[in-house]
């Protein structure tokens, strides 16, 4: 048993175990017919269509799997819930307090938040024009700008959006990385703010 075999059959595990016994093996001869020469490890695509396919298998097998057309649905709606917010709160950032108020603002924004409203608007114009896995890379870019917006500005000594206003934009995001892989064209353009399409 060579070294990638041993990783794939790691990989395998996300699967149930009757479904590894039935068709391990056709699963991971595949994978290993397909993997180029010299080998070592599965490919990050390998491994995350292995743990995806197990997650998938694990929810029919516990009789969930009508949980998915649900799922597929809460992730539309909270992309467009998170590009609404993102265009309203970006619409705000242009706005800051008066000078002379005194209260601190970055630029010709009210807080270092407009860049996260403005990934958050990419990742809604990406999930329109791109395929879906770079529609999923925004988000996750979005995502991970959101995460560390409270860091990067008290490093930056900068202001930035109360918590109250990141936190839902991180929870939309995380169900929005549920889009279906080939969705319609109108569930591709629904994101988009009014505007924009």
């Amino acid at each position: 048993m060579t070294e990638l075999e041993r990783r794939y059959l790691r990989l395998l595990l996300a699967y149930p175990a009757d479904y590894r016994r039935a068709r391990g093996a056709e699963i991971v001869g595949t994978y290993l017919d397909l993997a180029e020469p010299g080998r070592r490890w599965p490919s990050p695509a390998d491994a995350a269509d292995l743990l995806r396919g197990g997650a998938r298998q694990r929810l029919r097998a516990a009789g969930i799997a009508s949980l998915l057309p649900g799922v597929r649905l809460a992730a539309l709606l909270s992309l467009v819930t998170a590009s609404a917010l993102a265009g309203v709160w970006g619409v705000a950032e242009l706005h800051p307090t008066p000078a002379e108020w005194g209260v601190p603002h970055v630029g010709p924004f009210f807080s270092l938040g407009v860049v996260v409203w403005a990934a958050w608007l990419l990742a809604a114009v990406a999930t329109a024009v791109a395929p879906i896995r770079i529609a999923r890379l925004t988000i996750a870019l979005a995502l991970v700008l959101t995460v560390a917006l409270p860091a990067l500005a008290a490093a930056l000594d900068a202001p930035r959006p109360p918590l109250m206003l990141l936190l839902p934009q991180v929870v939309l995001g995380l169900l929005g990385l549920a889009l279906p892989a080939r969705p319609a064209t109108a569930i591709r353009l629904a994101p988009l703010p009014p505007y924009c399409s």
